[in-house]
C-alpha cells in the first residue's frame, strides 16, 4: 500500500476511535448493483455510461462491448513491491481519469463471467469514492450468448478528472483486523475454500485462518447454469449470510483480495456494512507475529 494511503487510513482510524464512533462507516443504502444483459442493452440506448472491461487485453482486443474501455484487472493492483495490494491514490487517479471516469460517472463493469475480477474492480472504485456502480450479471459470456453487438474497435476516450478519496468504511488493514478479532460488533469472513481455512492446504508460510473468522467460501455466492455464472437470488444469499447480524461491521478476506471481493460485492448488495482486508491471508499468514487458528 502507498505511504500516503497508509497514513490517511491510520489517521482516519485514530479520529474515529478517539471520537467513540465505530471503525467502519455505516452503509444503510442498498442501491441496484447488478444489471443483466437485457437491461444493459436498453440502458445504453437511454443514458450515458462508461463500460469497463476488466478482462485481459488480448481478450478485449478479440471482441468487447461497444464503447467499452479496457482496464485489465492486473492494473488495479499496486505496481510497487507488494503487488497483492490495491493501487495507490496516484495510480487510481491516472487509470480512471484516462478511462473517462470522474466522481459523477456511472460505471458498469464486466469480466469473463466469473464475477471475481469485476467484483475486485467494483471494490477498488468504491474504495476511491465512486458511487454509481454496477456489475453485468454473467459478464461477457452473457452478452455474447444473446447475440448482442460485439466489436473490436476501441473507443476514443475523452479523459476526465478523477479525484480519488479513500472511503474508510471500505478498507481494512492489518491494524483494523487485529482490533476486530476481539470486537463483539465485528464479523470476519474468510472467503477461501474450507481446505485452506482449516490449514489442511497451505499456500503461504502458514496455514489456517484469522482467529474468530468464519468460513463462507466465495464460490458459495454463485451457480453455473448452461455455461453462465450467475449469483444466487437474494433469498438464498440472505440465507447464506443469515448467521451474521446486519448491524455488525463485516470484514472479508481471501488470499490476495480477489475471491473476497465477490463476497464484498454480495454483502454490499444485501445491505451489510462491509470492508475488504487488502493484505488478506498473504499478509496475515506470512507474518509470524500475528495469531492464527488451524486444525493441527
Amino acid at each position: 500500500m502507498g505511504i500516503r494511503l497508509q497514513i490517511k487510513c491510520i489517521v482516519t482510524l485514530m479520529i474515529l476511535l478517539s471520537s467513540g464512533y465505530p471503525v467502519f462507516a455505516k452503509t444503510s443504502d442498498t442501491p441496484q448493483l447488478l444489471i443483466n444483459a437485457e437491461s444493459l442493452k436498453e440502458k445504453l440506448q437511454l443514458s450515458e455510461v462508461v463500460i469497463v472491461d476488466v478482462r485481459r487485453l488480448a481478450d478485449y482486443e478479440s471482441g468487447h462491448l461497444e464503447n467499452a474501455v479496457s482496464i485489465p484487472i492486473e492494473t488495479l493492483f499496486s505496481s510497487g513491491s507488494r503487488r497483492d495490494l490495491v493501487i495507490t491514490l496516484n495510480e487510481a487517479r491516472n487509470i480512471f481519469s484516462n478511462a473517462g471516469i470522474d466522481q459523477q460517472t456511472e460505471v458498469i463493469i464486466y469480466d469473463n463471467g466469473s464475477f471475481i475480477d469485476a467484483a475486485r474492480a467494483f471494490w477498488v472504485l468504491e474504495l476511491y469514492g465512486l458511487k454509481r456502480l454496477m456489475l453485468l450479471d454473467g459478464g461477457f459470456p452473457s452478452w455474447v450468448k444473446r447475440n448482442y453487438l460485439v466489436t473490436k474497435i476501441a473507443p476514443v476516450v475523452k479523459p476526465k478528472q478523477f479525484i480519488p478519496t479513500v472511503v474508510p468504511g471500505r478498507l481494512s488493514t492489518k491494524l483494523t483486523v487485529q482490533m476486530a478479532v476481539n470486537q463483539s460488533n465485528a464479523t470476519i469472513i474468510d472467503a477461501r475454500p474450507a481446505i485452506e481455512y482449516t490449514g489442511k492446504k497451505i499456500k503461504f508460510s502458514r496455514g489456517g485462518h484469522i482467529p474468530n473468522a468464519i468460513n463462507i467460501p466465495a464460490v458459495s455466492n454463485y451457480k453455473i447454469n448452461e455455461g453462465e455464472t450467475r449469483l444466487w437470488n437474494d433469498e438464498r444469499l440472505n440465507h447464506l449470510y443469515s448467521s451474521i447480524d446486519q448491524d455488525k461491521n463485516v470484514i472479508v478476506y481471501c488470499n490476495k483480495g480477489k475471491e473476497s471481493a465477490l463476497s464484498y460485492f454480495v454483502l454490499r448488495k444485501l445491505g451489510f456494512n462491509v470492508s475488504a482486508y487488502d493484505g488478506s491471508w498473504y499478509e496475515w499468514g506470512n507474518d509470524p507475529n500475528l495469531p492464527i487458528v488451524n486444525d493441527e
